[in-house]
């Protein structure tokens, strides 16, 4: 019984493909003709020489059209698998360009059918767009720029309530979802998901940008993100822009960032922890309340302001020229050279952590 079934379902399975799995391949029946065509060759020719070996007086002619016939036997079967090689190569090719068509079919109408939901009133088909366009922002290099345009248009909002966010936990927000009753509920829902898909764009665009033939920077400048997770990311070189941003509570946490621009950008209690930071702009940025945590050696425009209002600043790696522009003073009579001093422990487990050089 249970064998009658398997052999239906097997049945089944080839009407419906329209391809039933071959034993042997076609290369490998060419290969077993010409082996046995190439054999009967050998045979005749040997024969010729063993003739003209024994000087007898013979006729070749059936020797002569034994071999034409095992050539053209061999050139019709060579013509034969080269057709039937090429129109499998032709039809895989066909059905590939047919997937390729379909799939970006299906693509320009969710890009379509997202912009059209962005713009309603309705939060709940405002979000449908929002994953309608965060597939194609995925799929789609040339377009994100776009979509993250159209996206983050949601978040424009949070310009008016800035003082508001910035007292207040957003990360908390962003993970239970849990609406602050004192701001419009409709516009909180949106931004919620607008920033689980930006988030997510990001990382995609970090992972293939190097990838892409012309790879152009996201310009993220001036836009309000704040709360994103960007943990454990490979930032190439000039691969995004921070300038003017509202980052608030971003989290950058274990990072490799880049040549990376935060010119002005609002980055209260944004983390850094641990982040490989090369060639950083943060002129500028607001960094009150930010974890930085790491080597600071290859940052830019990083001034005493800045550093000092950070979470716990004597636990950076610095190099000798900051540490002159920092504590001018190095002695006890300057409190903050005191407290320096007394974190070069924490700088070493640190620096090990990082596998960084220490100056102290």
């Amino acid at each position: 019984m249970n064998k009658n079934r398997e052999t239906k379902v097997l049945v089944s399975k080839v009407k419906k493909t329209g391809e039933r799995r071959k034993l042997v391949s076609l290369q490998t029946i060419f290969g077993i003709i010409i082996t046995i065509l190439t054999y009967f060759l050998i045979l005749v020719i040997s024969n010729i020489f063993i003739e003209i070996k024994s000087e007898s007086d013979q006729n070749y002619t059936n020797n002569i059209l034994s071999i034409i016939l095992i050539l053209v036997a061999a050139y019709v079967t060579f013509l034969k698998t080269i057709k039937k090689t090429s129109k499998k190569v032709l039809a895989k090719k066909y059905q590939e360009q047919k997937t390729k068509e379909n799939t970006a079919q299906l693509f320009h109408q969710k890009y379509i059918n997202g912009q059209r939901l962005f713009k309603t009133q309705i939060p709940s088909k405002v979000i449908s767009g929002v994953h309608d366009l965060l597939d194609v922002a995925i799929a789609f290099p040339d377009k994100r720029q776009k979509i993250i345009n159209l996206l983050l248009g949601k978040n424009q909002w949070m310009g008016s309530y800035a003082d508001f966010l910035k007292s207040k936990n957003l990360v908390t927000w962003r993970l239970k979802k849990k609406l602050f009753f004192e701001l419009p509920q409709d516009p909180q829902t949106i931004s919620l998901e607008v920033l689980t898909a930006v988030e997510k764009i990001i990382k995609k665009h970090c992972l293939d940008f190097t990838e892409q033939e012309d790879p152009k920077a996201l310009d993220l400048t001036s836009q309000y993100i704040p709360a994103l997770n960007l943990g454990f990311i490979k930032f190439p070189r000039k691969s995004v822009i921070f300038d003017y941003a509202f980052c608030l509570q971003i989290n950058f946490w274990q990072s490799e960032i880049f040549d990376i621009s935060f010119k002005s950008t609002e980055l209260q209690k944004a983390n850094f922890w641990k982040s490989k930071l090369s060639g950083i702009n943060f002129g500028g940025a607001k960094l009150n309340g930010a974890k930085l945590k790491t080597n600071l050696t290859a940052v830019h425009d990083i001034t005493p302001s800045q550093f000092f209002v950070t979470q716990e600043w004597p636990i950076n790696i610095l190099d000798t020229e900051k540490l002159k522009l920092f504590f001018p003073i190095q002695s006890k009579t300057n409190q903050r050279w005191r407290l320096w001093i007394s974190k070069k422990d924490e700088r070493k487990a640190l620096a090990e952590s990082l596998n960084e050089t220490l100056i102290t």
